[in-house]
């Protein structure tokens, strides 16, 4: 699975969690990860990708080798003024 699907999903599935209140903070879910609550919030920023953009991106198929878009540049559109 591609890395992009796979952080987009994480990013979902880590929302889920705040908004059930399984997890209160970024934080919470980094402590249960283990990873920084930086990184939690890089991922979660994939959320603000409009939906059109979020489905295309779960629908990516299994590739080999380089990625046809990377999540870097997913998290740079996120948070480029093109989508706002």
């Amino acid at each position: 699975m591609p890395a992009t699907v796979q952080a987009l999903q994480r990013a979902k599935e880590w929302q889920s969690l705040l908004d059930s209140e399984e997890a209160r903070t970024r934080t919470d879910i980094a402590r249960r990860v283990g990873i920084s609550r930086a990184r939690v919030t890089q991922v979660m920023g994939l959320l603000r990708l409009p939906l059109g953009v979020q489905k295309r991106v779960l629908a990516l198929p299994v590739t080999r080798g380089v990625p046809r878009v990377s999540v870097r540049a997913l998290q740079e559109m996120s948070v480029s003024s093109t989508f706002r």
